[in-house]
């Protein structure tokens, strides 16, 4: 049976999120960005990456990050966020392998 997992972003300027990034579908795991235009500048964003196991249904979620943008046409710097951001990933892939690593031991 072939797996695909979908991974997008949940975002806004609040830690309530409110906006979803588009999807993108993998059939193995890695990490993944998305580029979301037409941010405001100096405003603080929060963040949090999501994934979906598809045909399971099984679903994870990362912990709320933030970044704040700079004014129009700074060059930004997110060295710090992207490392967040790919420790998170790394750790959301764990736990999809191993989730799904019991499941098949359990079947």
């Amino acid at each position: 049976m072939a797996v695909s997992i979908l991974f997008w972003f949940e975002w806004g300027d609040t830690v309530s999120l409110g906006n979803d990034s588009s999807n993108i579908t993998r059939s193995s795991t890695g990490t993944f960005q998305i580029i979301q235009a037409g941010l405001a500048e100096n405003t603080t964003y929060y963040f949090r990456a999501m994934s979906e196991e598809v045909p399971s249904g099984y679903t994870g979620q990362g912990e709320i990050l933030n970044f704040t943008t700079g004014e129009q046409g700074e060059e930004l710097s997110f060295a710090f966020n992207a490392v967040y951001v790919f420790v998170f990933i790394m750790a959301l892939i764990l736990m999809i392998m191993v989730a799904w690593w019991i499941r098949s031991r359990l079947a």
